[in-house]
C-alpha cells in the first residue's frame, strides 16, 4: 500500500508538471499563432504593394516609350529643320551678296553750297554717299516712332548714340569745312549752320542718324540738332544738345532741341547784325546759341534772319533747358 502511495505521489508530481508544460506550450503555440498572423497581414501589404509598383513600373515603363519614340520623331524633325535652317541660310547669304553687289553701284549724290564771309568766297561740298553705308542706318530696327516730346525724352537716354560725329562722311564735310574757315571756330560753326539749314524741316516720325537726314534731305529740330552737333564736333568744337520747350508768343510751348558751342570770345556776328548773342551756362561755360531749324524761305546766308548765325535766339521764350553733353 505504501509503495503504491508513493508511486501515485510521484505520478501526481509529473501529472503537475506536464500540465504546466502543457500550459507553456499553449501558451507559446498561441505566440506563435499571433506572430504568424502578423506575417501574413505583412505579407498580404507588400503583396499589395509590390502590385502597385509594378502597376506603377508598366505605366512609367509605357510613358517611357512613348517619350523614346517623339525624341526620335522629334530629333528626325530638327536634323531635317537644320538641313532647311543652312540651306537658307546658304540661299541668304547668296541673296546678300548679290543685294550688296547691286547697292555698291547706288550711290546718293548730294550738294550743299557755304559761304565764307570774311573771304566773300563760296564753296559746293559735295558728297557721294554709298547706298550701303546709308541702310546700314536706315535698317536699324531698334528705333520706335515716337512724336518729338516723346523723342526728347529719348535723347536723354540715349543721344550720344546718334552723335556720329566719327562716321565718314561726316568726318569729310568737316574737313572741307575747316579747311574753309580754318582756326576761325565762329566761322567754322556758322559754316555748319548753313548746311543744315539747307535741309529742308520737316515731322519726321524717329530720331534719326545725321547720315539719314543728309541723304533724305528733310528732318526735324532733334535731327537736324544731332547733325549740327556732329559735324561740329567732328570739326573739333565744343558743342552740347539743348532740349528745351520753346514759344514764339510765349504762351504757346512746343518740346525743341537745339545746339550748344562754347567759345573762346563772343560771337561777332550777331552783333555786327544788332544782336545781342545768347548762350545757356553749363559748368562754368558759355554755350552759344545754335539754331538748326531754318525757314525754308529765308537764305542760308542771309545774316539778317534771325537764326542764321550763332548766337541767334529767334525764340520768344525758352525754358525747361536740359543739357546733354557730348
Amino acid at each position: 500500500v505504501n509503495s503504491l502511495l508513493l508511486n501515485l505521489s510521484t505520478l501526481n508530481v509529473r501529472l503537475s508538471t506536464a500540465e504546466e508544460e502543457l500550459s507553456n506550450l499553449s501558451l507559446s503555440y498561441s505566440s506563435l499563432v499571433n506572430k504568424l498572423l502578423d506575417l501574413e497581414e505583412n505579407l498580404s501589404k507588400h503583396v499589395c504593394l509590390y502590385q502597385d509598383l509594378l502597376k506603377n513600373y508598366t505605366t512609367l515603363q509605357q510613358e517611357h516609350q512613348q517619350l523614346l519614340k517623339n525624341y526620335t520623331e522629334l530629333l528626325a524633325e530638327n536634323k531635317h529643320l537644320e538641313e532647311e535652317l543652312e540651306l537658307k541660310h546658304n540661299e541668304s547669304e547668296e541673296y546678300s551678296k548679290k543685294l550688296a553687289d547691286q547697292l555698291s553701284e547706288i550711290v546718293y549724290a548730294r550738294s550743299f553750297k557755304v559761304y565764307n564771309y570774311r573771304q566773300d568766297l563760296y564753296k559746293e561740298i559735295e558728297l557721294k554717299i554709298a547706298a550701303q553705308d546709308y541702310l546700314s542706318y536706315r535698317l536699324n530696327v531698334t528705333r520706335e516712332h515716337a512724336v518729338i516730346e516723346d523723342r526728347i525724352e529719348q535723347l536723354k537716354a540715349m543721344f550720344t548714340v546718334f552723335i556720329t560725329y566719327d562716321d565718314k562722311y561726316i568726318i569729310q564735310i568737316a574737313q572741307e569745312l575747316r579747311e574753309l574757315a580754318g582756326n576761325n571756330d565762329e566761322l567754322y560753326a556758322n559754316l555748319v549752320l548753313q548746311l543744315v539749314h539747307q535741309i529742308k524741316y520737316m515731322r519726321t516720325l524717329y530720331c534719326k542718324y545725321p547720315l539719314e537726314t543728309i541723304v533724305e534731305g528733310v528732318g526735324d529740330c532733334d535731327n537736324l540738332a544731332v547733325l549740327a552737333a556732329s559735324i561740329m564736333k567732328a570739326g573739333g568744337l565744343d558743342v552740347v544738345l539743348i532740349l528745351c520747350k520753346v514759344s514764339l508768343d510765349g504762351v504757346s510751348f512746343s518740346a525743341h532741341a537745339m545746339v550748344g558751342l562754347a567759345l573762346d570770345s563772343e560771337p561777332k556776328m550777331p552783333v555786327s547784325y544788332g544782336r545781342t548773342p545768347q548762350y545757356v551756362g553749363y559748368e562754368g561755360k558759355f554755350y552759344y546759341l545754335c539754331e538748326c531749324t531754318y525757314s525754308s524761305n529765308a537764305s542760308p546766308w542771309d545774316f539778317k534772319v534771325r537764326g542764321s548765325l550763332v548766337g541767334d535766339n529767334p525764340w520768344k521764350v525758352i525754358n525747361d533747358i536740359i543739357i546733354l553733353p557730348t
